[in-house]
């Protein structure tokens, strides 16, 4: 607005200046001019000065072209004017072209045109009115003013074409730069839309882009597709089309809507491999992010899962399924359809428009292989490029390569654990069988002293002598067996095999050994008479040899309940709270100093006691203070219905 208001101010100011030189020249006529009557030239020069200036000062406050037009009709009246009060022979008629020249100034072509029409007509007007006076070179001034507007008119036709061209051309300048400098497609497309109106003098604009079978419009300025007029069409993309309309053919216009068009076809080529690089660029980024999650995985179902969600991440829904059986692995559910496809597609590769239904819309599929015999499938309503399949691609190796991995380690683990096994049982049975044979040693000592003793007093003890024996010889066949097994179970007085059992002591060590029983009786028990005369032994042996020597070692026997129990308590080195059930573990000894033994003998009374439906413990008020230990059978029948 601002520079239309100084345009025409402008204007004004060439008017008036045009029009105070034909007023120098009306006044220079008229002074010249001696002979005729000065007084209405006067009144013809001030006249035409008042109109002069009300149009310069007083007509921009109230604009229009109207106006404009009648102080233009006033400039060929003030030369009529003149011409009819001058003689023929004064060039009065130059004012005509004064007139000719403001009228082109200030309306262009047309208006030297029709000023001109103007002049000629008024000044064959003036000349009619002079005709008694009137000499054919009179008539020559017309010529000169036919001349003077036709060349008005050219000039102004050509400046006006000239500043036309270069308004053009500088709006088509900065249209080409605006589009080229655009950094994005959708501002490509807007700028190109905006400038084709705005600055290219098209009525309406819009960009058509086909996808998929169908054509979409956006960024649309100004009339639409329904209104009359020309379309042009430039194609932006293989996609994109810009389309214009104009209101009449006009080719430079669509010559230069078709330049704009190519400047946004290389613009838009450019900034597509920039953007296509842009998304390489952060689909590498979010692969590499993906697989640096792998790292730590150390299941396959973990793998899977980041496999499936570094997939999804890539744009659209990601499935691992068994290409055997078609069986989803992880990942979303496939139609049936689609699991068919890709068992039959050989990995990798990319699939465009698959439709699994009529209601649904079409999608892009893209397979890779994720180890051996699984498949990686992205599904994705967009577009899925080339570089979306290779960074799948990557996932997939990436996750089969973990895949493998994890299989490996879990096989060798396997197999470590079954070597672990097979050694831990080879060294159960060495152990085993080096337990059997220190068992087999110590139980051999016992029985062996006993012989001897017995073979001593063989007149007196023979019975017990050969009882030893068949239970040297039992111990002996046992050597391969477990020493709880092959049990002979019947009703054992347990008194009396105590009371047997002091008599072998005191004849072995000369042991002060006392035997008691605790009520009435009977104390018959169910129970192998050899194996429990075998755990008495090595009970009575243990406290003779952690007692002092001398003392008294006491025997008692009692019915609990429904069972028989038999107590050996000795005054010895007693035991800590610890050891009450230590003490029957193979090879400890609770004892110190250089007492013999190897620890074994308590370990198999408590197997021969629990595999006979007993049980065995340890009774101490604390080290230095003696021992009590336990047995408790089950008693006979006879002996629990009594009770």
């Amino acid at each position: 607005m601002l520079h239309e208001r100084v345009v025409e101010a402008e204007r004004e100011r060439t008017t008036l200046r045009l029009r105070l030189s034909g007023l120098a020249l009306g006044a220079t006529l008229l002074i010249l001019g001696s002979t005729v009557d000065r007084q209405p030239a006067v009144m013809a020069l001030l006249a035409y000065l008042a109109v002069a200036v009300i149009q310069r000062y007083f007509v921009p406050r109230f604009p229009g072209d109207r106006v404009a037009a009648a102080a233009i009709v006033l400039d060929v009246i003030f030369a009529a004017a003149f011409v009819s009060a001058l003689p023929l022979a004064t060039p009065a008629w130059a004012l005509f072209a004064i007139a000719i020249g403001i009228a082109a100034h200030r309306f262009g072509g047309w208006g030297a045109v029709a000023a001109t029409a103007g002049a000629i007509a008024t000044y064959d007007v003036v000349l009619g009115a002079r005709s008694v006076d009137l000499r054919a070179s009179d008539l020559w001034p017309v010529q000169v003013l036919l001349a003077i507007g036709l060349i008005c008119t050219e000039l102004v036709f050509v400046t006006a074409r000239s500043v036309r061209d270069r308004t053009e051309l500088r709006a088509f300048i900065l249209a080409q730069r605006d589009v080229a400098s655009a950094r994005t497609a959708e501002d490509l497309l807007s700028r190109l839309v905006t400038h084709t109106t705005l600055a290219l003098g098209a009525v309406g604009a819009w960009v058509q882009v086909a996808e998929r079978g169908t054509v979409t419009v956006h960024h649309h300025r100004g009339l639409g597709e329904s209104a009359s007029g020309h379309r042009v069409e430039a194609p932006i993309d293989d996609r994109t089309t810009l389309v214009t309309r104009l209101a009449e053919p006009n080719e430079r216009t669509e010559a230069f809507i078709r330049d704009l068009a190519e400047v946004g076809r290389a613009t838009m080529a450019s900034l597509n491999e920039h953007e296509a690089q842009g998304r390489t660029i952060a689909l590498l980024s979010r692969v590499a992010e993906s697989l640096r999650l792998f790292a730590p995985e150390t299941e396959p179902s973990g793998v899977l899962a980041h496999v499936v969600i570094s997939a999804e991440a890539l744009g659209g829904v990601a499935t691992v399924l068994r290409r055997s059986d078609g069986a989803i692995v992880a990942g979303a559910a496939l139609d049936a359809e689609l699991v068919a496809t890709v068992r039959e597609t050989r990995p990798p590769d990319l699939s465009r428009s698959v439709i699994a239904s009529a209601e649904e819309a079409p999608r892009d599929v893209a397979i890779v292989s994720v180890g051996s015999g699984l498949a990686l499938v992205l599904v994705s309503e967009a577009a899925l490029s080339h570089d979306h399949l290779r960074a799948l691609d990557a996932l997939g190796h990436v996750g089969g390569g973990m895949l493998a991995r994890i299989s490996e380690r879990d096989a060798l683990f396997h197999e470590r654990r079954d070597l672990r096994g097979m050694a831990d049982r080879l060294q159960g049975e060495l152990q085993q069988r080096e337990d059997t044979i220190a068992s087999t040693v110590h139980e051999l000592r016992t029985p062996l002293t006993s012989v001897t003793a017995y073979g001593q007093l063989i007149s007196k003890n023979l019975q017990s002598a050969l009882a030893q024996l068949a239970q040297l010889d039992r111990i002996i066949g046992d050597l391969r067996h477990d020493p709880a097994s092959g049990l002979a179970l019947a009703e054992i007085d347990l008194h009396k095999s105590a009371r047997d059992a002091a008599q072998r002591q005191r004849l072995l060590s000369e042991a002060a050994v006392s035997v008691e029983a605790e009520g009435d009786g009977p104390f018959t028990a169910i129970a192998d008479g050899g194996r429990l005369g075998q755990v008495l032994d090595n009970l009575l042996g243990n406290a003779v040899k952690f007692s002092p020597q001398g003392e008294e070692i006491d025997v008692l026997v009692r019915r609990v309940g429904d069972r028989v129990v038999l107590s050996v308590t000795d005054a010895g080195v007693g035991l800590a709270p610890d050891q009450l059930e230590r003490v029957f573990q193979r090879y400890y000894r609770a004892g110190e100093g250089d007492v013999p033994g190897l620890g074994i003998g308590l370990a198999v009374s408590h197997e021969i006691i629990a595999a006979q439906g007993g049980r065995i413990w340890a009774e101490s008020p604390g080290v230095g203070q003696g021992a009590t230990f336990n047995i408790g059978l089950p008693a006979s029948s006879s002996v629990a219905g009594k009770l």
